[in-house]
């Protein structure tokens, strides 16, 4: 986490310079293992979550063409990396024309701000500093919340912004929340287009949900409350795929021809969101090697105008799921990120134990 700690605060040079980085790092300690980390790093502006499975198929297949390749006798002398070979394949075309039936957003209701938690407001006078804390689920716990998940007819996604809500609520005085759940557009594109996972880009779009804390009390167990939220939230997600990418939110940024004009007036305001999840879902690669990728996490740079912070949700096929919580130093304290943290920690440790 530190590495993504620093990467993540740390820009990109968009003048002609690579709008992505790698760095890959080794246990320096045991020259035996055989294990390596890689980090990827790439600007919102090129891709999407999904867009992380594209590049690490890309270099499992990288690395399983040299599995046996002696690399010690087999080195070029030298490496011409003027050359590089240029793409025959054609640009995407635009999302307008991928999703006709797309509209700009339109604004979203206020709810009163002393009924709902936003975090501290935007500004300009805070540093945007990324913060991060991580939560790994094992994979053992991680199959019996999924078993739970399908005997109440819902889904990881739906159930942890369940959880997430009640975390928030459990740790503020505020009655009331309104969340950003990031959802994929990849699935609504025509056949011919070929927009998979296995490419980059930014195909994305959200949809919101708003809670009150009435919702989650009662006489009724915990575990019953969260799972009625969780089959609502699951409504509402088939709803929005049942739509085929109708009506969904694009071109937020195509109205907009001064940026810094459109942010001023949100100074000092409450924030629209309490809080965006991403969950990316479970990584499983097509590649039969020797080669292969047994963990992996997914962060982000917090938008300075954004939700008060975000949660971005990844797994291995087998493997543990990682939770990274993302929000900026200033608008939450450390102090109740760790009371959320906490909090979802101690449900999902319940549920997976059948004690909740």
């Amino acid at each position: 986490m530190t590495l993504s700690s620093k990467e993540n605060n740390q820009g990109f040079d968009t003048v002609g310079k690579p709008l992505w980085r790698a760095v890959v790092l080794r246990n320096s300690r045991n020259t035996s293992d055989k294990h390596f980390w890689i980090g990827v790093f790439w600007h919102h502006v090129i891709g999407d979550g999904k867009s992380g499975f594209a590049i690490h198929e890309s270099i499992l297949e990288g690395l399983a063409s040299f599995e046996n390749l002696d690399c010690r006798t087999n080195r070029p002398s030298e490496i011409d990396t003027s050359r590089v070979p240029v793409s025959t394949k054609p640009l995407f075309i635009s999302m307008e024309q991928a999703l006709p039936n797309s509209k700009a957003p339109t604004p979203i209701p206020q709810i009163s701000e002393c009924e709902k938690w936003t975090g501290g407001n935007f500004n300009f006078r805070q540093p945007t500093v990324t913060k991060l804390a991580h939560l790994r689920l094992p994979s053992h716990a991680l199959q019996r919340v999924l078993e739970a998940c399908r005997r109440n007819k819902t889904t990881m996604t739906a159930f942890l912004q369940a959880v997430m809500a009640k975390a928030v609520l459990d740790n503020v005085t505020q009655d009331r929340l309104r969340t950003a759940v990031a959802v994929s557009l990849r699935r609504f594109f025509a056949p011919d287009i070929a927009v998979s996972d296995s490419v980059m880009g930014l195909w994305i779009s959200t949809y919101t949900t708003e809670y009150h804390r009435s919702q989650f009390v009662g006489t009724t167990p915990t575990s019953t409350i969260l799972w009625q939220r969780a089959r609502e939230n699951t409504a509402q997600i088939n709803e929005v795929i049942a739509d085929g990418g109708k009506n969904v939110e694009l071109m937020s940024l195509k109205g907009i021809d001064d940026y810094e004009g459109a942010l001023k007036p949100r100074a000092d305001k409450p924030r629209d969101n309490s809080f965006g999840l991403t969950n990316i879902g479970v990584f499983t690669s097509s590649q039969k090697s020797g080669v292969s990728i047994d963990d992996m996490i997914l962060s982000q740079s917090v938008h300075a105008n954004g939700a008060a912070f975000t949660i971005c949700i990844v797994s291995v096929q087998g493997g543990d799921m990682n939770m990274v919580f993302n929000w900026q130093e200033g608008i939450i304290s450390q102090d109740l990120m760790s009371a959320f943290v906490d909090t979802v920690r101690s449900v999902l440790v319940d549920i997976s134990a059948g004690t909740s």
